[in-house]
């Protein structure tokens, strides 16, 4: 079985739970899950610990927009981020991945599926 380190960053406790949910039911995947809840918290552990993959919250509390994605891309520009938008999903989504996401997700549309789908590579 496959295993993978993921960093979830993600402010909303229930956004974040529903992520931890669908993870369970990813198939042939195991999942070392760390969650934080701002930016800053992020970057501290990228600069101590290595991630396979960081899902990443745009809303932070600590962040407006795009800069969280541009400050870990410059922080740690070969990390592999896959950005999570809200309802607005697409058009952000989009903005993201030219900003340097490797891909996106839009939150109302979470599934086990969708977090194992080849392209996410969870």
């Amino acid at each position: 079985m496959e295993s993978i380190k993921l960093l979830h960053v993600e402010d909303n406790e229930g956004d974040a739970l529903i992520v931890r949910e669908m993870l369970r039911y990813v198939k042939n995947l195991h999942v070392e899950l760390s969650h934080v809840a701002t930016l800053a918290d992020a970057k501290d552990q990228l600069s101590s610990s290595n991630y396979d993959i960081l899902l990443l919250d745009l809303g932070l509390p600590d962040s407006f927009q795009f800069s969280a994605l541009e400050e870990i891309l410059e922080t740690k520009p070969s990390q592999w981020v896959i950005v999570l938008t809200g309802s607005e999903g697409h058009e952000k989504g989009i903005e993201a991945v030219k900003i340097g996401a490797d891909d996106y997700l839009s939150k109302n549309v979470i599934t086990p599926y969708s977090l194992e789908r080849p392209s996410c590579s969870v």
